[in-house]
């Protein structure tokens, strides 16, 4: 990819960092993926369910929100389209897990 243009000079639009922390304050890097971000969906489940279970967590902390994620994902994989399309983009997004 080096010296290939791209739109907006944005190379990576969308990347999911696993970062664990392994003391006080210090933390490391675990994976990023910027090929498939698969973590996505398993984390947006992962907070409905903790706010079902503990709202009182989501109360006293401050928790910060991801309601908005899949409209921040469609802004950026239509800002990725080419600006010389005549017709609206398409999108679609790959999930490795099965469906049944």
């Amino acid at each position: 990819m080096n010296r290939l243009p791209v739109l907006g000079n944005v190379y990576t639009h969308i990347a999911g960092i696993a970062i664990v922390r392994t003391g006080a304050s210090n933390f490391v890097v675990l994976e990023d993926n910027c090929r498939t971000p698969s973590g996505v969906a398993y984390m947006l489940e992962n907070r409905d369910g903790m706010m079902r279970l503990f709202p009182e967590l989501f109360s006293t902390h401050r928790v910060r929100p991801v309601a908005q994620y899949q409209e921040v994902l469609l802004q950026t994989l239509r800002s990725a389209a080419p600006r010389t399309s005549q017709d609206a983009p398409s999108r679609g997004a790959l999930d490795p897990r099965p469906v049944y």
